[in-house]
């Protein structure tokens, strides 16, 4: 068994080196994705279901209802168990609205990038590499599907890996333990993914002790979250519904092997296949890949919106190391890999969408008559609402999601041309056909675009 691995600061030098532009590529990037955050909001183009849900569920924590939604009328608990999406709270409450968590997943992703470049100073890497790894993981497509979705609590998962690995190598247990306590708060699946970070601790750490109790605890929560605290917050459901995508053999179907390795391909390609150079790192983030690769549901092997959360920090500081290790080993070619980094995941970018189509980066003018077709809807009144529309009526008594819960409401209102999962435009335009043509609703107003559906009076 390896002695443990001593602590290596970074000398007072690269303590001391500037982080101006560190701190101006981070900025940058916090404002623009700000800014198309809140203009995709203004746009009616936020994601429908989770902004909403955290939206309620802080929105009734400060009203006195412990994590409770509006719709369904369950508490959140008994769908996952985040109590680390208190951390957003205080922030919250200076503004209880949907767009202050958009900011706030923008705010938590710059602070992992802040603990990203700490670490890498830790790495023994500074200067212009330092620089090119932070923009390369702000810039890494993966991260910007992250904090492009709507909002999830796993967008606290960067920051807080970071930290704990940040925590570990200066064996600063305290504030490591602090870092596992909220991560495994994020989500219950954390703790199924923070048991392999124990076993590195140990094999390859060296130590022994907090590595055999990061994964026992780990272990333990995972069980006692999805046995025990789920269940008696959910009661009459299967505390296994949110997880029947995984392991399940059609996922390794010869149908979806061909795309299943296109989508991981697209994980490491971008980064050079850094990580698959470092073994000993990949105990970190192999769990998470291998469980996602299991699921027959595309979101989760397609890596796509929050999945990758829990295994993003991992694979930069698997890249880092095999980044260093090379530097030892060669003198000048890997000097060029910063600088190739930063050029493919710059040419790689979801960012490029907003150059290629800048009017998307302003409210238009259609936006703003939904926005005025909703306003005109009574306050007292209950509403069907389609996807995109249903953030921006979250505080309303009896709102219903089109697709989810079909009941007889006052109002409906639909976007032809938004967002119309879980249905296609052409099924949108069928059901709004059908509701007229039963005479159960009449036609409130006259936009092409915004379908306003008023209950027809008996």
């Amino acid at each position: 068994m390896a002695a443990p691995t001593p602590v290596v600061l970074p000398s007072a030098e690269r303590r001391r080196a500037p982080d101006r532009p560190l701190a101006l590529v981070i900025f940058i990037w916090s404002a623009l994705l700000i800014w198309i955050k809140l203009v995709r909001y203004v746009r009616l183009d936020a994601n429908a279901i989770d902004l909403s849900y955290y939206d309620q569920a802080l929105a009734n924590t400060l009203a006195g209802h412990f994590m409770r939604f509006q719709w369904p009328p369950f508490h959140h608990f008994g769908e996952h168990l985040s109590p680390s999406l208190l951390l957003v709270l205080p922030l919250y409450a200076l503004h209880p609205h949907a767009t202050t968590l958009l900011v706030a997943q923008v705010l938590a992703v710059a602070l992992s990038a802040w603990l990203w470049a700490r670490l890498l100073l830790d790495l023994d890497i500074a200067g212009w590499p330092r620089l090119a790894f932070v923009a390369s993981y702000l810039l890494y497509r993966p991260t910007h599907a992250l904090v492009a979705y709507g909002f999830h609590p796993e967008v606290l998962e960067p920051a807080l890996a970071f930290a704990l690995l940040l925590a570990a190598r200066r064996r600063r247990w305290g504030w490591f333990a602090l870092s596992v306590v909220l991560a495994l708060g994020v989500k219950e699946d954390m703790a199924l993914y923070l048991i392999p970070v124990g076993l590195w601790l140990w094999l390859e750490r060296g130590e022994r002790r907090a590595g055999m109790l990061t994964s026992l605890a780990a272990a333990a929560w995972f069980v006692v979250a999805l046995k025990l605290v789920i269940p008696a917050y959910r009661h009459s459901q299967g505390f296994a519904d949110d997880y029947q995508y995984w392991g399940n053999w059609e996922a390794a179907s010869p149908s979806l092997l061909g795309p299943k390795l296109g989508k991981l391909a697209n994980l490491y390609w971008p980064l050079l296949c850094l990580p698959l150079l470092a073994p000993a790192e990949a105990v970190l983030w192999l769990l998470p890949v291998a469980v996602l690769l299991t699921s027959r549901n595309p979101l989760q092997w397609g890596f796509g919106i929050y999945y990758v959360a829990p295994f993003l920090a991992y694979l930069f500081a698997a890249a880092a190391r095999s980044y260093a290790r090379l530097l030892e080993r060669f003198w000048l070619w890997p000097r060029l890999i910063p600088s190739l980094l930063l050029v493919v995941n710059l040419a790689n970018s979801g960012l490029w969408a907003y150059a290629r189509h800048p009017e998307r980066l302003w409210p238009d003018q259609a936006s703003r008559r939904g926005h005025a077709v909703l306003a005109g809807i009574p306050a007292g009144a209950t509403v069907l609402a389609q996807g995109n529309l249903y953030p921006h009526l979250p505080r309303r008594p009896g709102i219903y999601l089109l697709g989810v819960d079909e009941v007889a409401t006052d109002y409906a209102v639909f976007d032809l041309a938004g967002d119309p999962y879980p249905y296609t435009r052409d099924e949108i335009a069928a059901r709004i056909a059908s509701l007229t043509a039963t005479g159960d609703y009449e036609r409130a107003n006259g936009d092409e675009r915004f379908v306003l559906l008023r209950a027809a009076r008996r």
